[in-house]
C-alpha cells in the first residue's frame, strides 16, 4: 500500500511543479490535468480510508495496478519534457514535428487516464461491496464562510509513508528559531493535508512543547474576527475545564 500511495504523491508533485513553474517546460491540457488530479485524489482517499479493509487477494493486485498507473503517468509527462528539451536544442525541428510530439503526448496521457478510470471503477465496486454507498471524498471539506474548531472528531485517519514529512514539520515547529513560524502544507485536495496537520497537532511532543494550542479550519471566505474569537474561546474553555478539574480533585 505504501508503494502505491508514494507513487500517487510523486505524480502529484510532478504535476504541481509544472503548474507552479514560472516557465513550465511543457503545457498540460487543462481537461486532462483536471481528470488526472480527480482520479489521483480519489485513489489517495481510498488508500487512506479503506485500504486496511481489503482482503489480501484484492490488495496485492490493486496496489500494483495503482502504482503502475501512477508511474506510467509520470513517465509520460517526464518523457515529454525530455522530448521538448531535445527539440529545443535542435535547430532543424519543424512545426510539424512539434505538433506530432504534442499529439502523441496527449494520446499517451489519455491512455493512462483511461487506465486510472478503470481502476477507479473497480474501487467503486469494492467500496460498494464493503457497504460504502456514498463517496466520502470531500467529507473533510469546509463550506465557504464556515469555520470548524474541532480537530479530534471522528476516528484518526491512517497516514501512509509520511513519517519523514511529519518529523520535518515538527523539527521546524520546535526548532531554536524564535518568533512566529508558519509551516505551509501545500497540495491538491484529497492527498491527506488535513490528516497530516492533525497528526502534528496531536503529537505528544507538540502538546508538551507548546503551552497554548488551538485548531481552526479556514475556508476561502473567512472572517478574521470570527477566527480570533474562536481561538480565544478554545483557550477559555480549556482554562475553565482545568479549573473545574482542579476543584474536583481538591474536593474529593
Amino acid at each position: 500500500m505504501a508503494t502505491a500511495y508514494a507513487a500517487l504523491v510523486s505524480l502529484v508533485q510532478t504535476t504541481e511543479s509544472i503548474q507552479h513553474h514560472p516557465h513550465p517546460p511543457i503545457s498540460l491540457d487543462k481537461q486532462q490535468l483536471q481528470s488526472l488530479q480527480e482520479h489521483v485524489a480519489f485513489l489517495q482517499d481510498f488508500l487512506e480510508q479503506y485500504s486496511h479493509r481489503l482482503t489480501q487477494d484484492y490488495e496485492d493486485g490493486l496496489m500494483v495496478r495503482i502504482a503502475d498507473a501512477a508511474h506510467a503517468a509520470e513517465d509520460v509527462i517526464e518523457s515529454h519534457i525530455v522530448d521538448q528539451i531535445l527539440d529545443g536544442q535542435s535547430r532543424t525541428t519543424s512545426r510539424e514535428n512539434i505538433s506530432s510530439v504534442d499529439h502523441h503526448f496527449y494520446q499517451d496521457l489519455q491512455e493512462v487516464i483511461a487506465d486510472m478510470d478503470l481502476i477507479k471503477n473497480e474501487v467503486v465496486e469494492i467500496k460498494e461491496s464493503m457497504g460504502i454507498v456514498h463517496d466520502q471524498l470531500h467529507r473533510n471539506s469546509v463550506p465557504a464562510g464556515s469555520l470548524s474548531s474541532s480537530p479530534l472528531t471522528g476516528q484518526k485517519q491512517a497516514m501512509v509513508g509520511v513519517d519523514d514529512i511529519l518529523n520535518d514539520i515538527m523539527d521546524k515547529l520546535t526548532g531554536q528559531q524564535s518568533g512566529c513560524r508558519v509551516v505551509p502544507i501545500i497540495g491538491m485536495g484529497g492527498i491527506g493535508k488535513t490528516t497530516l496537520a492533525r497528526h502534528v497537532y496531536e503529537n505528544p511532543l507538540i502538546v508538551e512543547y507548546f503551552d497554548i494550542r488551538a485548531w481552526v479550519t479556514i475556508s476561502r471566505e473567512y472572517n478574521t474576527r470570527e477566527i480570533l474569537l474562536d481561538l480565544v474561546s478554545q483557550k477559555r474553555k480549556e482554562t475553565m475545564e482545568s479549573i473545574v478539574g482542579t476543584r474536583t480533585c481538591n474536593w474529593t
